[in-house]
């Protein structure tokens, strides 16, 4: 089955035009985040959603924020179910965000990626754990942040 999304718009003169939304992407056993880098594409392209395409990074914004609350929030509960449920929809604004980023012409999702890569791995390199060390205690902290910067 091919995915159709509904869409509601208010014209200039008040009235509301709803209508469907072919996204022509067929159901799947499993995604992953090149099938939601698509997604967003199409969303975003001038025959997908009219919402979608009007957003800019400052009107999803709040958007981002309570996302990343929500996560918390499905931590402070222990919750796993839920926070991959929040999880997917932070991860969400990040493509999103990326997508747009990618229309300025000032990067994409994959400079994304590429940088955080490069920054777990700097900040690898300035801890030099030992193998007694956890992960955790290898994560970028605010001193790690700070020497890079310094570079």
């Amino acid at each position: 089955d091919v995915y159709k999304r509904q869409v509601s718009t208010q014209s200039t003169w008040g009235i509301i035009i709803t209508r469907r939304v072919n996204l022509a992407f067929k159901e799947e056993r499993k995604y992953n985040v090149n099938d939601l880098i698509n997604i967003t594409k199409r969303l975003r392209a001038p025959n997908g959603c009219p919402w979608d395409r009007e957003q800019t990074h400052r009107s999803i914004r709040q958007n981002f924020i309570e996302e990343v609350y929500e996560a918390a929030e499905a931590i402070d509960k222990e919750d796993n179910e839920l926070l991959k449920e929040e999880l997917g929809d932070v991860l969400l604004q990040v493509v999103f965000h990326a997508c747009l980023a990618k229309e300025e012409g000032a990067f994409c999702f994959d400079d994304v990626v590429d940088g955080i890569c490069k920054k777990l791995i700097v900040c690898l390199l300035y801890t030099s754990p030992s193998p007694r060390d956890s992960c955790a205690s290898r994560m970028p902290s605010s001193a790690c942040k700070k020497k890079k910067k310094k570079k």
